[in-house]
């Protein structure tokens, strides 16, 4: 069978012979003209021939024009002013106009290329009462209008109504005066330029004869120039109305879209439709699969032609721009020059700046207020980081002389795109906010493509809807063919109302619609077979649902089509982490000769979290966000402010006396001090006496937290007074004997301190600040606080705590006197609480000694460190699966 390019090309050999030149051939688009272009050389049999001209419709319409086509950013901003000048609201910022202006202007284009009367369509739209008096409606446009406007009433008196209102009656002289404007300045929005054209009271049509080919539905401005051409005899028009139904329809359900795509592979090497080349297309619905249908192909495939452009938003260029916005906007101190360290590393691992000589790395932490140009005395923040964006751009560039292809293609298109935002923003035509600048810029890029290169008509087609217009093949695949794909983009967002557009001719979701039924079944009807998939998952925004032109086929024609659907090959699998066998390095002489309480609270955790913490040395990686304080920078704060205000309270001796401590507390400003300077130095890493940071909204909250906690705790202490602070983070240890090996074991106490009096007698509590709000559970015997299950009551806490009271009993140096001393957990925001005690109890039983418990509490301590170094055993994951949730190494053990 003849493709609708093979019989165009015959007619025009058999008509004009070897020379077409004087013979326009009108397409959609440029793509068709390639395979008509072969299929003539094809007829010439080796003789050459004079090719046609080949014209997109775009290109005929301005050949006659001497206006240019502005871009839409320009359009939008233009419009802005004029809307502006004409409505009287100043005070509406482009932020905020940008978005509805696109739908303006939209509406503008429309209604021209429609050659609707701008003026009646305006009036209809704002004079609602004056329906009685329609004289200048036909009866079709009335009995349209009363549709719409039978329920709509002017009894709203909101203000935004009436702002609305006011709109839409300045909307024909904001039509007219954005129009005028921008035609004394050459330029001109689309629509516009095509009315002027199809208005224009003499046109010379240079060639003998215009061929018009692949047009299914035009507008009205088309319409005008086709008839014009029409009436000198010199227009062919060439409608593809063969009906020809594939010999083979497929409809195949897929879980997901990547299914759909990776499904090519298998599709392609059936039948060896590979085989076929340019007869097989492959054609996506979604645009967004095109990087997984390039890694689905198989290895069989030698050529291959991808007419869509590699999407610029998913290339590497892009993230990075995305990166240096951030670490100049939200990534910035507030100290000059300085930067987060979450998002200098992100902008450091990126694969794109290892070009960077490292000179020119430098130019990243550019400070953008230091920027400057030539011809320039003032530049605004959006002007200083696009010119900061492509410095930095262009250097990677330059420097990246290994870069593939694509790369360098991405970075070239996004300096470009960089320019033409900065030219719009030193004229003074763009002035908008550093949101609306992002979302303009997103806008762009998503909008544009690198192309591939390649031979058009050679090897398999990858291919988006719109290019198969014109083009026929023998095997179409049709990926994610899904309700909301096909048609796609059909919507009626617009002042004017759908009524009103139907009444004046103007186009409505019924053409959109139309137009996407058309390519549809064009793609369809001179195939062998086609396939076609979509996604029948119903999650998320999915809807599952085919298009309603698949059900159509189905219910309208006789053609018999085959239904299948797509599985996963495999069943999702539990994965269970395994248990690891425990090195030499366990046993070894030597080894483990220090251990901490925090170690041992991981063994009993997760041995295999113990094994790759203690084992293998690995750590996770830290959170250098100053912005977000995590629990681990919190505490460290509080316990280095409180340590500052004890040493600052407590005297020669270590006492700290009520009169001292309530003067503290009633000194606001000195609370605050130690909190600052905490600050200072646990977060910002300064040294102490530097200049106060600028605290971020979040930061902010922070410090007022751990202020209230400070206070919290001074007041708590005061029931205690006077007592004695025999040590503020103190660092103990002690030797523990292991069947012949010894190891030692300790940590760091936050504060030993010595309650009591002369009368009661004396005692040493070991205190550990808890700023959490959940307290620790309760702990039937020593036995529990071994226990593994326990942690999630957190028996760590009583392990670590005991442990140092032990170490602190038989220490001469900490307790010359031999006093009793009593493990605390000094849970900060429980100590409003009437009678509070942060006395550790066992089965209920506040514990008064350690010494009454050091017996069986060393005796299980010693099991367990044996344990670990029982090489016999290996370390086994944890049963509860909860505690893997957020475990650093969870993904190492294949969760």
């Amino acid at each position: 069978m003849q493709t609708y390019i093979e019989e165009l090309a015959q007619e025009l050999y058999q008509r004009f012979g070897n020379d077409l030149s004087k013979v326009a051939v009108v397409f959609p688009n440029k793509r068709a003209s390639l395979f008509l272009n072969e299929a003539l050389a094809k007829l010439g049999n080796g003789t050459p021939l004079w090719s046609p001209s080949y014209i997109t419709i775009s290109e005929l319409f301005r050949h006659y024009s001497n206006l240019e086509v502005a871009d839409q950013i320009l359009l939008v901003c233009r419009l802005y002013t004029v809307f502006q000048r004409v409505t009287g609201y100043d005070n509406e910022t482009l932020d905020r106009f940008y978005g509805w202006g696109q739908l303006l202007l939209a509406d503008f284009d429309d209604l021209d290329k429609n050659m609707a009367d701008a003026e009646k369509v305006f009036q209809v739209v704002t004079d609602l009462h004056q329906l009685d008096n329609d004289e200048y409606l036909s009866g079709k446009q009335r009995e349209a209008l009363k549709s719409f406007f039978k329920n709509f009433t002017d009894d709203s008196t909101s203000k935004m109504r009436e702002k609305f209102m006011h709109l839409w009656s300045r909307l024909h002289e904001i039509y007219t005066t954005f129009r005028e404007e921008l035609r004394n300045d050459g330029l001109a929005y689309e629509g516009m330029l095509y009315r002027d054209v199809a208005e224009a009271k003499s046109l010379s049509f240079d060639y003998d004869a215009y061929y018009f080919c692949g047009f299914n539905w035009t507008q009205k401005v088309e319409q005008r120039i086709f008839d014009r051409i029409n009436l000198e005899r010199k227009a062919t028009f060439k409608w593809d109305d063969k009906e020809c139904p594939p010999k083979s329809v497929t409809y195949i359900s897929a879980p997901t879209e990547t299914m759909q795509a990776r499904y090519v592979h298998d599709w392609l090497l059936e039948n060896d439709r590979y085989k076929d080349g340019a007869k097989t297309a492959v054609v996506m619905a979604d645009e967004h699969l095109l990087q997984t249908v390039i890694r689905s192909l198989p290895d069989e495939i030698t050529k291959v032609n991808i007419t869509t452009g590699y999407p610029l938003s998913q290339s590497p260029a892009v993230s990075l721009l995305q990166m240096l916005i951030e670490l100049q906007t939200v990534g910035r101190t507030s100290t000059a020059g300085q930067f987060n360290k979450r998002y200098t590393k992100k902008v450091e691992g990126h694969p794109t700046t290892k070009y960077l000589t490292d000179e020119h790395r430098k130019l990243i932490y550019q400070n953008t207020d230091d920027i400057c140009l030539e011809g320039y005395d003032i530049l605004n923040t959006n002007a200083k980081l696009t010119i900061y964006l492509q410095n930095i751009i262009k250097q990677v560039a330059q420097d990246g002389t290994e870069a593939n292809a694509l790369d360098k293609e991405s970075f070239f298109r996004i300096y470009q795109i960089l320019q033409r935002l900065l030219t719009l923003i030193l004229d003074g035509t763009l002035i908008v906010d550093i949101v609306t600048y992002r979302r303009l810029l997103v806008q762009i890029i998503n909008s544009t493509t690198v192309p591939y290169h390649g031979e058009p008509i050679e090897g398999i087609q990858i291919m988006g809807i719109l290019e198969t217009r014109c083009l026929d093949f023998d095997h179409v695949l049709l990926l994610s063919c899904n309700e909301g794909n096909m048609p796609k983009g059909v919507n009626d967002s617009s002042f004017i109302p759908h009524t009103v557009r139907k009444a004046y001719g103007m186009t409505t979701v019924e053409n959109k619609v139309g137009i996407y039924e058309y390519y549809f079944h064009r793609l369809l009807q001179r195939t062998n077979d086609v396939t076609l998939t979509y996604n029948s998952s119903t999650e998320g925004i999915n809807t599952g649902e085919m298009s309603r032109f698949m059900l159509q086929l189905m219910a309208e024609t006789d053609i018999p089509i085959r239904r299948v659907s797509l599985q996963a090959g495999q069943d999702n699998q539990h994965i269970t982490p395994k248990a690891v066998r425990k090195p030499q390095a366990c046993t070894a002489p030597g080894t483990m000769s220090y251990i901490s309480p925090s170690s041992l609270s991981t063994y009993l955790r997760c041995q295999v979290r113990y094994h790759y913490e203690q084992i293998l040395k690995l750590r996770e990686p830290e959170d250098d966000d100053i912005d977000e304080l995590d629990n681990r920078i919190f505490g460290n704060i509080f316990h280095h402010a409180s340590e500052l205000a004890y040493k600052d309270i407590m005297d020669d001796k270590g006492f700290i006396h009520a009169p001292i401590l309530k003067r503290t507390l009633e000194d606001e400003r000195k609370i605050a001090g130690y909190v600052d300077t905490a600050f200072r130095e646990e977060l910002f890493m300064k040294q102490a006496g530097g200049e106060t940071e600028k605290y971020t909204g979040i930061q902010i909250i922070n410090r007022r937290v751990i202020i209230r906690l400070l206070k919290d705790l001074l007041r708590h202490d005061l029931q205690n007074t006077p007592f004695r602070i025999a040590g503020l983070e103190l660092k103990v240890s002690a030797p523990l004997t292991i069947g012949d090996t010894c190891v030692t074991i300790g940590g760091y106490i936050d504060r030993l301190d010595i309650i009591g009096n002369e009368h009661q007698g004396y005692t040493i509590r070991v205190v550990d600040y808890k700023t959490g709000f959940r307290e620790q559970g309760e702990m039937g015997s020593i036995d529990d606080i071994f226990d593994p299950a326990n942690i999630s009551k957190h028996s760590d806490y009583f392990l670590q705590t005991m442990l140092y009271s032990i170490i602190v009993r038989n220490s001469k140096e900490a307790n010359p006197d031999s006093l009793p001393v009593v493990p605390a957990l000094l849970f900060v925001q429980r100590t409003r609480r009437e009678g509070y005690s942060p006395i550790l109890e066992i089965a209920g039983n506040p514990i008064k000694d350690i010494k009454e418990l050091e017996h069986d509490f060393v005796g299980l301590l010693a099991q367990l460190i044996a344990e670990i170094r029982d090489n016999n055993r290996d370390f086994r994951p944890t049963p509860d699966t909860s505690r893997c949730q957020y475990c650093p190494f969870r993904q190492m053990c294949g969760i």
